[in-house]
């Protein structure tokens, strides 16, 4: 389960069966706070202490934006102190009536740096979720403004999308779509009206090519049998983590 972390300390009776709880957190205090808004940094720390206090398997996730790229190395040694991984992610896409999240993106440079740096941090065998070369990947990517390639093929080396062959996501209405960074670019079906089966096949013909989100292209590295990226799974699996 993915959550902001505000509600664990009230409902961790509800929660202690659950396989994995994802605490999102985007770094000291002040980094945070303009991420996710005055006050959320305490309630955030209360979360992932009272989801470690009860046993709970845990992990973090931090988005980074233009008020925390610096922030890794601090996420890093909080992982290590607990004892937990971490995973990094980027601005994913979203559909044009729902980008606010282009106010946060960072400049090229300070992005790239930012993906070096957790790649290189990984290659040291630092706590972290995804693999070096997803990390890699979007160090390189050529258009950060431009966070999906749809229709035609991209013009440089990338990572197979898998979406809509191995992967869905329902949404709160009914709505099936390949990946989440479609929601209302691509003509979803609700599975409740015509079954899960057609919707999910459905989702087979989307057109976007390629992205740079790490989370998803640590899934397309495995589908397209990346034996660096399926080894490294492998291993944080068998750690218990």
């Amino acid at each position: 389960m993915n959550t902001n972390g505000t509600l664990i300390p009230k409902r961790i009776n509800e929660l202690k069966h659950i396989d994995m709880v994802t605490v999102s957190i985007d770094g000291p205090k002040e980094m945070n706070d303009k991420n996710r808004g005055e006050g959320s940094f305490d309630k955030i720390m209360a979360g992932i202490e009272a989801a470690l206090d009860s046993g709970i398997k845990t992990h973090t996730t931090t988005v980074i934006t233009k008020y925390n790229y610096d922030c890794v190395d601090w996420i890093v040694e909080m992982a290590k102190d607990k004892g937990i991984q971490a995973e990094f992610n980027f601005l994913f896409n979203q559909s044009n009536d729902k980008n606010d999240s282009d106010l946060f993106m960072a400049e090229k440079d300070a992005l790239q740096r930012s993906a070096n740096h957790i790649a290189d941090l990984k290659a040291q065998g630092a706590p972290i979720l995804f693999s070096e070369d997803v990390y890699r990947y979007v160090a390189k990517w050529p258009h950060h403004q431009k966070r999906i390639i749809l229709g035609d093929e991209p013009e440089f080396d990338n990572i197979r999308c898998y979406a809509g062959r191995f992967m869905m996501f329902i949404d709160a209405d009914g709505r099936t779509y390949p990946c989440v960074q479609l929601i209302d670019i691509f003509n979803a079906l609700d599975f409740r009206k015509v079954g899960i089966e057609k919707a999910w096949k459905n989702c087979a013909k989307h057109t976007c090519k390629a992205c740079y989100f790490p989370c998803f292209n640590e899934f397309n590295s495995i589908m397209g049998m990346n034996p660096r990226v399926i080894i490294g799974q492998v291993l944080s699996t068998l750690k218990g983590k």
